[in-house]
């Protein structure tokens, strides 16, 4: 039994997208354009929007669990408009470990992801960038310097 989300993100930078996935101890396979996941739709949720049954399993690029045979992969998928990526992810059974390290809605890809993206443009605009972790599991970044 299959379930697809869609993550609700863009994703506009591939590395960002590489550097959130080192940090959560993924792995983004660049060109891979098939993601693991079930195999057949269920049929009882809906699909994501925009996504057909036959756009599932297929991606522009792929994250994975290295060394975990059995967890499902998360698609980078092209937006509809051709603008980005977004994620997409068969999260029945939490995707056999791929939610453990994910979160739940792929919260702490989203936030990794984030923060990789927030830290690239401080450092594009001159500033240098400090990271501290939060009790909470937040992140914040202290930013000096600019232009």
């Amino acid at each position: 039994m299959s379930h697809i989300a869609r993550v609700e993100i863009v994703v506009t930078s591939l590395d960002d997208l590489d550097a959130a996935c080192q940090r959560l101890g993924l792995r983004l396979n660049r060109g891979q354009t098939t993601y693991k996941w079930w195999g057949e739709s269920a049929g009882d949720t809906p699909l994501p929007e925009g996504m057909t049954v036959d756009d599932l399993g297929k991606c522009s690029h792929a994250i994975c669990i290295p060394g975990n045979k059995d967890a499902y992969e998360i698609g980078v998928v092209k937006r509809p408009n051709g603008q980005g990526f977004t994620l997409a992810w068969d999260y029945f059974q939490g995707g056999y470990g791929l939610q453990d390290v994910c979160g739940s809605d792929c919260n702490n890809l989203k936030q990794a992801y984030a923060v990789e993206a927030a830290k690239r443009t401080a450092q594009l605009e001159g500033f240098t960038v400090q990271e501290f972790a939060n009790q909470d599991g937040s992140v914040r970044l202290q930013l000096t310097g600019g232009f």
